[in-house]
């Protein structure tokens, strides 16, 4: 379980910024009704993500955020890397994902602070001397 925080949009229409493509090749433009996601999974060759607790997860793995306020969640599918860590956000959605808890979200307008689950994450985390990495 990642802590509640930011988590932002990407993708869709709206965003000038994003060309659509994605690290695991799912294409937010040609897929924009996609419900997916992207995490800062660490990469220490990329500035951007440096640091990050989370370690390199397979694409397509099982997302869950939620509002914790609203008893309000979504299951996604991990298909990209981000947001930078210089953004202090813990992840980004879909525009499409987003809409589950704003019906107008775009990429411009969507900033919402809910928590993260990765279904089977802790398999991925380095073993501790104590045993697996408690998730």
């Amino acid at each position: 379980m990642i802590e509640p925080g930011i988590v932002t949009a990407f993708g869709g229409s709206s965003d000038t910024m994003d060309s659509g493509e994605t690290a695991s090749g799912v294409s937010t433009k040609d897929n924009p009704s996609y419900i997916g996601c992207a995490l800062p999974m660490r990469r220490d060759a990329s500035p951007q993500l440096r640091g990050s607790p989370i370690p390199k997860i397979p694409w397509k793995t099982t997302v869950i955020f939620t509002d914790h306020k609203n008893g309000i969640s979504v299951d996604t599918k991990l298909i990209d890397e981000g947001p930078a860590k210089w953004t202090k956000h813990i992840g980004d959605m879909t525009e499409a994902a987003a809409k589950v808890f704003n019906p107008h979200a775009t990429a411009n307008n969507f900033s919402e602070t809910l928590g993260i689950r990765i279904v089977g994450g802790a398999k991925y985390l380095p073993a501790t001397k104590g045993g697996p990495h408690p998730m």
